[in-house]
């Protein structure tokens, strides 16, 4: 099976936007117990953390191909039915899950439930795409039109919402919600982005690329990341970081 989450997202300068985000509150959450890491793919955080990692995702292929240590554990189960105890966690991280839930809710109700302080999210907010990322779904985002199967609205996305959408889910979970941060500003970002949506436009899951492609493409991410680096420019970020507390 395929990653989407990977791949709508990692091969942009989102990843280290968010790993920068991660890291300035590692010591909030991060560093005094295990970590839960919600639809982890393969488990690509794992080297943010120095605590021990437990990745869960419901594809056991992608949770096979992890690279195991002596601080990573993989699970294959279902994250909105975790198989823990309450608060058998200290804190979690949910990057690019959540939107590709029928019910995100029940996700961040299980989250509240095993983790004794909070965690961090990623989502993209529909209310906030930027045309040079989409173009397409720029003029669809506040008329309540369906979004097409393009940028946004691709990858295997069933539930983007709007910002004011995501506070409630949380809040409404028993969550505070933090530092709600956009990331994936940067010109150069989406005009890579907007490339890989033209080249995947239409395509479902199961149809993605993968293996050698997939190197391929991180190599042109690479190309893309330098660049982004010599020209900083930005524009409206249509995804978000915030860390949640749960309320006491």
């Amino acid at each position: 099976m395929i990653d989407k989450r990977f791949l709508a997202y990692s091969y942009s300068c989102a990843f280290r936007e968010f790993s920068v985000f991660l890291k300035k509150q590692k010591e909030k959450f991060f560093e005094c117990g295990p970590v839960i890491d919600l639809g982890s793919g393969t488990g690509v955080h794992a080297n943010l953390f120095n605590v021990t990692y437990v990745a869960v995702d419901s594809s056991f292929s992608l949770l096979k191909s992890g690279t195991t240590g002596k601080k990573e554990f993989f699970v294959a189960a279902d994250i909105t039915r975790l198989p823990f105890k309450d608060n058998a966690f200290s804190s979690f991280v949910c990057r690019s899950v959540l939107e590709h839930l029928k019910n995100p809710d029940a996700a961040i109700r299980e989250a509240h439930r095993v983790c004794q302080k909070g965690g961090i999210i990623e989502v993209p907010e529909r209310d906030k795409v930027p045309f040079l990322y989409d173009p397409v779904n720029f003029f669809r985002r506040n008329k309540n039109m369906q979004l097409a199967k393009f940028g946004i609205g691709a990858y295997g996305h069933i539930n983007v919402l709007k910002s004011n959408q995501w506070r409630e889910l949380f809040e409404g979970t028993g969550f505070n919600v933090g530092d709600f941060r956009p990331i994936g500003r940067r010109v150069i970002a989406q005009i890579e982005m907007l490339l890989v949506n033209i080249v995947f436009a239409g395509k479902e899951y199961e149809e993605l690329p993968h293996g050698h492609t997939s190197v391929k493409l991180w190599k042109l991410a690479s190309f893309f990341h330098r660049l982004a680096d010599m020209f900083p420019l930005q524009s409206k970020g249509h995804v978000t970081c915030a860390y949640l507390l749960k309320k006491r």
